[in-house]
Parts: structure tokens; C-alpha cells; sequence
């Protein structure tokens, strides 16, 4: 309820940098949720962190405002871990920020997307100095499962933060 209240907030005061709803959306201004989503108690069960981020959607666009909004995963965001990371009996991010679920919690929503992140070490932290070979990058980073994820879906992604060392 936190959540929504806040993005109500902001939606209300940059309402004036917003698009009002005519089938178009603004690229003026693009909100994004969360960044990087992270309790104290652990990582967010991911079907949680979706319906509150549908609230808080819901609440921008109480404000009759139809900008894009970028969604936010578990897992720190990560493209490597997008269709294969989950914590103790949660799911993916690919199983729950699907087509379907954004359908049946935000009927008709066309301006969705998700915001990814992306480190090029060993461990895909980026805290390590040295970066793994294009082609061990390539390989560990399931891009080939998220672009499934992407096309089935129909949800565009942004490849919001990433970054590798100074000796790549």
C-alpha cells in the first residue's frame, strides 16, 4: 500500500511532464519502479513484488498518465538470471512477469516493460576486475532464454545498468 501511495505521489507532481491517455505514450518521462528491489529479511517472493508493482502502476495511472513504466525483478535484475534464478519455493521472473499475468492484473496495458541489469565478471556481481570472454559470456548468459521470454511475452526490456572492468 506503501508503494502505491508513493507513485501516486509522484505521478501526481510531474503529471505535467506526462502524456494523458490517446493510444500514445510520452517518451518525456519513463517511471520505473524499483531499482534493484531488496529486504532485510532476504529477496522478495516474486509473485509479491508483482502485485505490489501492479499497485503501484495502477496508481500512476490513476493519474490518468500514460507513460511507459518500467517493472522490476528479483535477483537484482539480472539478464543472466531473468529465466533461471528463483529463491526457496518462489518462481522465475519469466514465470511470473508474463503477458498473461500483466493481462489479468492490467487489462489492456500497452506501456510495460522491464528493466535489466548486466555485469560481464566471472560472477556477474560486478565487483570483480576482470570480465569473462565474449564467447563464456555468451554462454552463461541464457540472452537466448530471455529473448524467448521476450518475444513470447511481448514485453520489452531495457538494459538499464551494466558494466565491466577497466581491462576489458
Amino acid at each position: 500500500a506503501r508503494l502505491s501511495r508513493i507513485w501516486g505521489v509522484i505521478a501526481k507532481e510531474f503529471a505535467d511532464l506526462g502524456t494523458k491517455y490517446n493510444n500514445k505514450a510520452s517518451n518525456q518521462l519513463i517511471f520505473e519502479i524499483m531499482n534493484e528491489p531488496y529486504s532485510d529479511e532476504g529477496e522478495f517472493i516474486t509473485e509479491n513484488l508483482f502485485k505490489n508493482e501492479v499497485q503501484a502502476v495502477k496508481a500512476i495511472r490513476s493519474n490518468n498518465l500514460n507513460n511507459w513504466i518500467l517493472m522490476a525483478g528479483t535477483h537484482w535484475d539480472g539478464l543472466h538470471s531473468w529465466t533461471t534464478q528463483k529463491g526457496p519455493a518462489d518462481k522465475t521472473n519469466s514465470e511470473v512477469f508474463t503477458r498473461e499475468n500483466l493481462d489479468k492484473y492490467l487489462p489492456n496495458e500497452k506501456y510495460i516493460g522491464v528493466d535489466l541489469h548486466q555485469y560481464f565478471d566471472s560472477n556477474f556481481s560486478g565487483l570483480r576486475q576482470e570480465c569473462v570472454s565474449l564467447e563464456d559470456f555468451k554462454s552463461r548468459s541464457n540472452l537466448n532464454s530471455l529473448m524467448s521470454w521476450a518475444n513470447t511475452n511481448k514485453i520489452p526490456f531495457v538494459l538499464g545498468e551494466f558494466g565491466a572492468s577497466a581491462q576489458s
